[in-house]
């Protein structure tokens, strides 16, 4: 790389508040950077090193996803199995929807079922099954395979099919799986495991001092949520050995095959897509994908309790890079740092468009109230503006209060996230997707 990578993550840092960070670099077979800066948690002040183990979040979706590739290259199921086949316990209070669901509806988000879904659960083996127990309650968002909204009960519940299949526990397959294979040495799922590493905590705004930033009492989401995400941490480069498996057709670092070249293939496929031409998406199993200019780069982000982390492969040029984070704007700090890596390599990261000012819209065709189990946003007017409230405030990024502004009739954007809108054209829109988040309006 023929930029100073160290000096590009401090200044990221600092400028987008962030206590303490991991980056790494993989080209070709070799890790070729790793820096570490600022601290695990301000009230210790213990430094954050690059065997620091960070929360990967949502990133946990794609290892979760290879698992149940790894279980159809063995012949124990089907892409196209009703996840009831598998979990005929699983129960919901729609089950004519739940019987359609499929194994690969779960891994596109395209199941319907409202997925931010975050109760205590318990800490141990039964963890997953008890949050599906718990679940039964929850609605449908749309009809299952008609739709695209980000889940992670969906998540949970391929963690479960894994369980059954497996007959051990999600942390037991997801070591035995790809942990132990690759040599992560420095990957953990389990809580009691952080007892063995340099763990960073999260940090959240502290409501009592504005700007700045505390450790909340809460480290984790759900723990049932452990397939979606919620408990799976590790350093920047044992990350980077798991991502050097999708770059290069199943193959670890290695040497160890753990998954075969079609698997790999067909998770990088499209399979939900926006055919929006000014901000254009793609979903595979579950991989984001994208072109950043005529170059085409996968991967995933994720935040869990304060912490952030980003994972971006581009088998063209042969890199994978990894943003670890744990408070402040880290999804800035990703994409600041991301942006500075991928241009030393003549790659131009996407930047999603500006809205056109002074966008006429019928403000009546879209005030009222939307939300799903986690969060419910308020759109009112205000001066012939648009206004977006979200409760709670910060779910997934939504911002307490702040102005809409659109960049076509179907498509807008707040903080950085797409909004897309729902409906008959002409017609009071009748959902909104945020930042991938389907809400429906009440």
């Amino acid at each position: 790389m023929s930029i100073n990578l160290e000096e590009v993550v401090k200044r990221a840092a600092k400028a987008h508040g962030v206590p303490g960070a991991s980056v790494a670099v993989l080209k070709g077979q070799e890790i070729v950077s790793q820096v570490a800066t600022g601290v695990v948690n301000r009230n210790t002040r213990v430094r954050a090193t690059t065997d620091t183990v960070f929360q990967i979040g949502s990133i946990t979706k794609t290892f979760t996803a290879s698992m149940i590739m790894q279980l159809r290259d063995e012949g124990r199921l089907e892409l196209d199995d009703v996840v009831v086949k598998h979990l005929p316990d699983f129960k919901n209070a729609d089950m004519k929807r739940l019987r359609k669901v499929t194994l690969r509806q779960l891994l596109t988000h395209q199941s319907g079922i409202d997925g931010d879904f975050f109760p205590r659960t318990d800490t141990g083996d039964r963890a997953i099954e008890e949050l599906l127990d718990k679940s039964v309650s929850l609605p449908f968002l749309f009809e299952p395979g008609t739709n695209y909204s980000y889940n992670n009960l969906g998540f949970s519940a391929l963690g479960r099919v894994i369980e059954v299949l497996d007959q051990r526990s999600f942390d037991t397959s997801l070591d035995k799986r790809i942990f132990a294979p690759l040599e992560m040495h420095h990957a953990l799922s389990r809580l009691e495991d952080n007892l063995r590493f340099r763990v960073a905590v999260g940090h959240l705004p502290d409501p009592q001092r504005a700007g700045r930033l505390m450790v909340p009492k809460v480290a984790y989401l759900s723990i049932g949520q452990k397939a979606a995400g919620s408990t799976p941490a590790m350093t920047a480069s044992d990350l980077l050995k798991y991502a050097a498996v999708h770059k290069n057709n199943g193959v670890g670092l290695n040497g160890q095959r753990i998954l075969t070249a079609k698997s790999v293939r067909e998770m990088q496929k499209p399979q939900v897509r926006s055919n929006d031409k000014d901000w254009p998406w793609q979903v595979g199993m579950p991989w984001r994908l994208a072109k950043w200019g005529d170059v085409k780069v996968f991967g995933h982000p994720g935040g869990t309790v304060g912490q952030s982390s980003d994972l971006i492969i581009c088998s063209e040029k042969d890199i994978a890079v990894v943003c670890l984070s744990n408070g402040g704007h880290g999804p800035n700090f990703s994409r600041e740092v991301m942006a500075a890596v991928f241009d030393s390599m003549k790659v131009k990261m996407f930047m999603p468009p500006r809205p056109v000012k002074d966008f006429k819209i019928k403000p009546e065709l879209f005030t009222g109230q939307f939300g799903n189990a986690a969060v419910t946003v308020d759109l009112t007017e205000e001066n012939g503006q648009l206004m977006l409230a979200a409760t709670p405030p910060g779910f997934a990024g939504m911002p307490a209060k702040s102005a809409v502004g659109f960049i076509n009739s179907r498509m807008a954007v707040i903080n950085n996230l797409p909004i897309d809108i729902g409906g008959a054209r002409g017609q009071p829109c009748a959902w909104l997707r945020i930042g991938g988040r389907v809400l429906v309006r009440r």
